[in-house]
């Protein structure tokens, strides 16, 4: 029998607070149908040229490759009664999109509830949404293959790689890319208390902003030195402005390139000034749980609210992606993008154990969950939220996303009664 987890325990840990088919009769959708891309190779006509050719190759990923076997119909009838019954729990969400691999029972995937709430348009498997901070795996897989290519160290500094950002914000000119990917940085957030950009967005959701005014945002605050643990939306800034400098490249352009690498057609960072989600489209929106947060807490956002036409450039390299359930199920069964990765860069990722959360800790651009042996993230932004977890040693998966902003938890309730019992 396997350990049951606390799924309350394991919402707060995988979720940080503010981070990002055919239709049945039932107004669901489904797919038994195997993944083509899973664990995809990396392509030299997707991957950008900074990328140097060996990394284009297939390396040795220990992780076993999740069971992509279509469920029988009764399986698939019982985790589509279950994730209709978690969709009904979460106050104020509309539509759930979960993908789960079970090593035994195999895999499937299904759209429950309603992509758009008005008017009423069924979720289908195909949907786009944000996923939050789980695009930090993203720009954390772009960052460590500039670090294979030697295009710089872990152990450079935010001087010695954008030395005018340095100059600018001399608070970061120590800090390392290690500690910017750990979560170790001592840099306060802008997104979080202290932090007021989620305030701001909130007053002017229509403002483009640049990473240089997010992280001014964030330096008007206290900082730690260098090696304090503390999750940090602000580091990621650093890190996509490195990525512009090394590149050449909008930080968009090379984090797409990731994705593609691992043969997701469907997702991408979009340019700040892009809001609109490709087709077919989710709409996000606010619940009431979500405007008990610290971060937007006496703001005056009332719950129902249409944030699908916010800009997402308050978020960027550290949470501004779009993806699709299928999509970040296959990103997450790369071991986040640890599978693009060289041996030894792959280990250090996974081993680095920063408890810059609650439970086990954070790696290189990684959460390592509370539940022993899973690695993944989560994402949360104003409207969406998202779940991605892994098991390398059993191949289980399951990947979530919801289009409410506390809509983890049913999610996390799937992981749990499927996957943990």
């Amino acid at each position: 029998m396997r350990r049951r987890a606390n799924v309350v325990g394991v919402v707060g840990v995988v979720l940080v607070s503010l981070v990002a088919a055919a239709c049945g009769s039932d107004g669901t959708s489904s797919t038994t149908a195997s993944v083509s891309t899973i664990v995809g190779t990396p392509s030299p006509t997707t991957a950008s040229p900074d990328v140097s050719p060996e990394l284009l190759k297939p390396v040795p990923w220990p992780g076993k490759a999740p069971n992509l076997t279509p469920v029988d119909a009764a399986t698939a009838a019982a985790w589509r009664a279950q994730a209709k019954t978690a969709l009904k729990a979460q106050e104020g969400l509309n539509g759930l999109w979960v993908a789960i691999s079970d090593p035994h029972k195999g895999y499937w995937a299904a759209a429950i509830g309603n992509a758009v709430k008005d008017p009423a348009t069924p979720a289908t498997i195909d949907d786009h949404a944000r996923i939050g901070s789980a695009g930090k795996t993203f720009t954390a897989t772009a960052i460590l293959e500039q670090v294979a290519a030697q295009k710089l160290t872990l152990d450079d500094t935010v001087a010695t790689v954008i030395p005018d950002t340095a100059a600018q914000f001399p608070a970061t000119a120590q800090v390392t890319v290690r500690q910017l990917l750990s979560m170790s940085s001592g840099l306060p957030d802008y997104v979080n208390p202290p932090g007021t950009v989620a305030t701001d967005v909130i007053k002017n959701p229509g403002k483009v902003w640049t990473p240089e005014e997010l992280i001014a945002n964030a330096l008007q605050h206290p900082v730690s030195p260098p090696g304090t643990p503390g999750y940090c939306n602000t580091n990621y800034q650093l890190l996509g402005l490195m990525l512009e400098k090394i590149t050449g490249k909008p930080v968009d352009q090379v984090v797409t390139d990731v994705a593609h690498q691992a043969g997701l057609v469907n997702t991408a960072l979009p340019p700040p000034d892009q809001i609109a989600l490709p087709p077919p489209p989710s709409h996000g929106y606010v619940d009431a749980a979500f405007l008990q947060d610290p971060a937007v807490a006496g703001t005056g956002l009332t719950p129902g609210t249409d944030v699908t036409d916010w800009t997402m450039s308050w978020a960027g390299a550290a949470g501004g992606m779009y993806s699709t359930v299928q999509d970040l199920f296959t990103w997450a069964a790369t071991g986040m993008g640890t599978a693009l990765l060289p041996p030894n860069l792959a280990a250090d990722r996974l081993n680095t154990n920063v408890p810059a959360l609650p439970g086990k800790g954070y790696g290189l651009g990684i959460q390592q969950i509370a539940v022993p042996g899973w690695i993944g993230h989560g994402g949360q932004s104003f409207g969406w939220t998202s779940f991605s977890v892994y098991n390398p040693q059993t191949g289980a998966t399951i990947t979530g996303l919801a289009n409410s902003p506390t809509g983890v938890a049913a999610v996390a309730t799937l992981w749990q009664n499927i996957l943990l019992s």
